[in-house]
């Protein structure tokens, strides 16, 4: 589970080339852990603490990014993943929204309120392994909430990296 006070930095890391698994590290302490089943899969496990999402994009032309349970039938969230100027719009239960924008020449990420507050912005480095950092600079205000809307932004970063590599 991630425990941050706001603005705080952790490590979002890939420790060997050959898994699709990946690690968001505070220091040597592993906040969560980012799986895929298989090299081709599109599905995502993501384990944090006690807690458990899976992650999973369905559809050919509207693709579709569902956020559900491990046992459960109906997802917590679906979100269009349609990239309109270089933003998405996450739709969150309960009538509410967040924004990620996109700059994939960059490899940055950042999550914003409808209000344009910075939630988080994530920024990769390219090389044999990929790696990053993640600051969280209101987790207040969505991440005790909706904690899997960090992955969410890790996924779709992914799925980003994977498209334009």
């Amino acid at each position: 589970m991630i425990h941050l006070n706001s603005l705080h930095t952790i490590t979002f890391a890939q420790r060997s080339v050959w898994k699709r698994q990946y690690e968001l590290l505070d220091g040597e302490t592993v906040l969560g852990t980012l799986s895929f089943p298989s090299i081709f899969s599109d599905q995502l496990k993501v384990e944090s603490g006690e807690r458990c999402w899976i992650l999973e994009k369905k559809g050919i032309l509207n693709i579709i990014l569902t956020v559900r349970l491990p046992d459960a039938k109906k997802p917590i969230a679906t979100i269009p993943l349609k990239l309109k100027r270089g933003m998405y719009t996450i739709k969150l239960p309960r009538y509410r929204s967040v924004r990620l924008l996109t700059n994939l020449l960059k490899s940055e990420y950042v999550l914003k309120t409808t209000m344009n507050t910075t939630l988080c912005t994530l920024k990769l480095q390219r090389g044999p392994r990929l790696t990053g950092d993640l600051v969280i600079e209101k987790k207040e205000e969505f991440l005790p909430e909706y904690p899997w809307l960090v992955y969410v932004v890790a996924y779709i970063a992914l799925l980003g990296q994977r498209n334009s590599a």
